[in-house]
């Protein structure tokens, strides 16, 4: 996993209806990396790695996460395109086990400031995703915490060869998303698939959840959808930290999911 990265992305602010910074990043990554890019009026953001290696019959992987927060203080930061102070400590755990905290105070003042792990862990996870896998799409919605208005407006044509799709959006590195605001995001065949696996990553709490933006993907669309944690904790409050194991747990569970479901779904 890539560390650097991972302080990169959590350092940007963004907040709902100011997602440009974070919007930057992910384009100037597939640029990079020379992945198609493409942004429609909303200000979604859309990526596709691999077309070429597509054969008939086949399906494109999806990974989603969403660029806003909640943080409204960040605001001002976005305006100035500064960047938020990442404060990391260690944690010994009675397992014996350690943890790496990642927690965000304003530049200026240093007070504190929400890291936005939700959904920035998410953002971070999806680019792994895209630098491991040589086919692949991915989905960055803006405007999901004020009622998944990106999501709400995802592109049809994207999505008409997409197999299925993964969002990272959750707390911890233990939750799994089964319905969303009422909305069954999978079958139980899929299920039957991904359980196992899932489990093997340590993921084994199957959850009734309120919204996120694969909501909105299985309502519109015909193929099955699922919602990870990725390593962030007290969401939507300026204490937010992000676990590092937890984000690197996160990565492996995707990566373990993607060559089991493969390209045929």
């Amino acid at each position: 996993m890539n560390k650097e990265r991972l302080l990169e992305v959590l350092s940007i602010p963004s907040v709902f209806g100011r997602e440009e910074l974070v919007r930057n990043y992910i384009t100037d990554f597939a640029i990079k990396n020379g992945i198609k890019v493409m942004v429609d009026d909303k200000g979604n953001i859309y990526l596709t790695k691999g077309s070429e290696k597509m054969t008939e019959g086949e399906y494109y992987p999806c990974v989603v996460a969403h660029m806003d927060t909640v943080h409204k203080m960040q605001e001002s930061l976005v305006d100035s395109n500064e960047r938020l102070k990442i404060v990391e400590s260690v944690y010994e755990k009675e397992t014996d086990t350690v943890q790496t905290i990642l927690t965000a105070r304003m530049p200026n003042t240093d007070t504190k400031a929400g890291i936005g792990g939700d959904d920035k862990c998410g953002v971070f996870v999806c680019l792994e995703m895209l630098e491991h896998f040589d086919v692949m799409k991915a989905a960055f919605f803006v405007e999901e915490e004020i009622g998944m208005k990106g999501s709400k407006e995802a592109d049809e044509d994207f999505f008409k060869d997409v197999g299925y799709a993964i969002q990272f959006d959750a707390p911890s590195d233990n939750w799994i998303t089964e319905t969303c605001s009422g909305v069954k995001l999978f079958d139980s065949d899929f299920k039957g698939l991904i359980t196992e696996t899932l489990g093997d990553n340590g993921y084994t709490n199957f959850s009734y959840d309120p919204f996120t933006d694969v909501n909105q993907l299985a309502q519109k669309f015909d193929f099955c959808c699922l919602n990870l944690g990725c390593g962030y904790h007290r969401q939507h409050s300026v204490d937010e930290y992000v676990v590092v194991e937890e984000v690197e747990n996160s990565v492996k569970a995707g990566i373990s999911i993607i060559k089991e479901l493969g390209l045929e779904f």
